[in-house]
């Protein structure tokens, strides 16, 4: 498919677990793992958990090692 470059759709700033997982490159399984430690934030949109692109950056961010 080609790739939409309309600037009229935004782009979303929340994701759910299926796609912060993905966003990780971690399985859901996985996920549910690190969100029980409560390191990474969310919000509640309606009944759902959403999660930040921020922060899942921040996570990435602050367990990074050299």
């Amino acid at each position: 498919g080609k790739i939409r470059t309309d600037r009229s759709v935004p782009v979303p700033m929340t994701c759910s677990r299926p796609e912060a997982a993905a966003y990780l490159g971690i399985s859901t399984r996985t996920f549910d793992r690190i969100q029980k430690s409560r390191v990474i934030a969310y919000v509640w949109v309606g009944q759902r958990r959403r999660y930040l692109l921020s922060d899942l950056q921040n996570y990435i961010k602050s367990n990074r090692t050299i």
